[in-house]
């Protein structure tokens, strides 16, 4: 998850590799997944890297309360990061 906030794609790259496409999936104690926390800090290119690995369900999933990516993203102004998960 601290991968995915700070926009290291790669090193989400390094985690899939040596643990499995699971642990990109996994969710924390507010149900969030990588992609809730890139799209709350506007990380695009995270959200492109996990969608081509997990697919789009990832990008769709809503948390325990409810919160889509979407909302994230547009509640931070992340107009790019909005426009990749509308794509």
């Amino acid at each position: 998850h601290l991968a995915s906030m700070g926009g290291h794609v790669e090193v989400l790259g390094y985690l899939q590799q040596a643990c499995g496409q699971g642990i990109l999936q996994q969710k924390d104690v507010q149900g969030r997944t990588c992609a809730h926390l890139a799209s709350m800090e506007g990380h695009a290119g995270v959200l492109r890297y996990l969608q081509a690995t997990c697919g789009m369900e990832l990008l769709l999933g809503k948390d325990a309360r409810g919160t889509t990516c979407a909302h994230l993203a547009s509640h931070g102004g992340h107009v790019e990061t909005l426009k990749q998960l509308l794509e």
